[in-house]
């Protein structure tokens, strides 16, 4: 299974996670690969926030972690 989704810059990291987590899905063929490619038109710069983004998800799959850059990177929001 292979996923892409282009212009995953434009996305959250909470709705990239949540698409990548859709293939390679458990009680499926387990011993199929997956991939989830992420594609950007983004040039690269320091104050990039949206390759940030896109960096978090290179690193890691854990929700916990994807979820503490989300709220250092746009912070607590307003109630």
């Amino acid at each position: 299974n292979i996923l892409i989704v282009e212009d995953a810059d434009r996305f959250g990291l909470s709705a990239l996670h949540q698409l990548r987590g859709r293939i390679g899905r458990k009680g499926s063929n387990s011993d199929l690969q997956c991939h989830c490619l992420l594609l950007s038109n983004s040039v690269p710069n320091s104050e990039s926030e949206s390759l940030t983004r896109l960096e978090v998800l290179q690193k890691t799959m854990r929700g916990d972690e994807i979820a503490e850059a989300d709220f250092i990177l746009r912070g607590p929001g307003d109630m």
